[in-house]
């Protein structure tokens, strides 16, 4: 189904965009969310993040922030945050317009990454600080 995007989506292109599609249907599963309504804005699919029509579509993610009201990180793997949303520019640029409109902002592991996350926290909690 199409309807106007509930969340958007940042991730960093590390998983595959079948490991996305089961993220998005287990995050709307864990949530409660009805399915029928909630409706994904994924940057990657919607937006020109190269090339010369990039900047018309950067200057307007802001405006897409605020419409949609709620933006979702999924964090995968874990330990390789650097190498996914965390060091991805396009990403922290959606968390910064994010916090600049007020919206919502949530960080999601996928439910293998949340136990290995917590197995390091309780093993080596240095290990968090190299992620």
């Amino acid at each position: 189904e199409i309807g106007p995007a509930t969340i958007l989506v940042s991730w960093g292109l590390v998983s595959t965009l079948e490991g996305l599609i089961k993220r998005l249907e287990q995050y709307v599963e864990q949530k409660g969310l009805d399915p029928d309504k909630t409706f994904f804005w994924v940057c990657d699919f919607c937006i020109t993040q190269s090339g010369e029509k990039k900047q018309g579509d950067v200057a307007r993610l802001g405006e897409v922030v605020r419409i949609i009201g709620k933006t979702v990180m999924f964090l995968e793997p874990w330990d390789k945050m650097s190498e996914n949303c965390l060091g991805r520019a396009w990403c922290l640029y959606e968390l910064l317009n994010t916090l600049l409109v007020n919206g919502m902002f949530e960080v999601v592991f996928p439910d293998e990454e949340t136990e290995r996350f917590i197995q390091a926290l309780l093993e080596d909690s240095g290990a968090i600080m190299h992620a």
